[in-house]
């Protein structure tokens, strides 16, 4: 049995952000790794699945925090995607959902910003929203049914986002 409510709050240390924003700027800077534009990002950058780029320092990050989440939640995960998110000034996501790939989804942040809140649509038909400040080693854990996206940021913004899906 999963020991999880469908949405669950952490953190993470400086040296795992640190640690994934110089990949970040890694694979942009190779100018072959990172998509823009693409899928509901807008006005950001976006790496394809860091499982497909399969490099062993990026592996070994992604099961440290695996293995973290399996400990709290009592269950077993295969982590199914991972990528991150640069946005730019005005950079948005799109609201949407996935649970047509995943059981749960992560998001890290891996720096602070005053604005561009991810909004989670607890309760559409009652209009329930919840919001988190993007800051630095803040992650949410959350059922991939919940519909989210984030607000447009003014400065720029970058998250780590797991796909996970669940085994026994």
């Amino acid at each position: 049995m999963i020991d999880l409510p469908h949405f669950y709050e952490f953190s993470v240390g400086r040296n795992f952000t640190s640690f994934f924003q110089k990949k970040m700027k890694s694979y942009k800077e190779s100018n072959v790794l990172v998509d823009r534009g693409t899928n509901d990002t807008n006005n950001g950058y976006q790496t394809p699945n860091l499982l497909q780029i399969n490099e062993k320092d990026v592996n070994d990050k992604l099961f440290y925090l695996k293995k973290r989440l399996e400990r709290k939640c009592g269950v077993k995960f295969e982590i199914h995607w991972a990528h991150m998110i640069e946005y730019e000034v005005s950079g948005s996501q799109n609201p949407h959902k996935h649970d047509h790939n995943e059981d749960y989804s992560v998001i890290v942040y891996l720096n602070s910003c005053e604005d561009g809140s991810t909004y989670f649509i607890m309760n559409e038909k009652r209009n329930v929203v919840s919001r988190i400040l993007p800051e630095r080693g803040h992650c949410v854990m959350f059922h991939s049914g919940i519909k989210h996206g984030a607000h447009p940021v003014s400065e720029e913004k970058q998250v780590l986002v797991l796909g996970l899906k669940c085994y026994d």
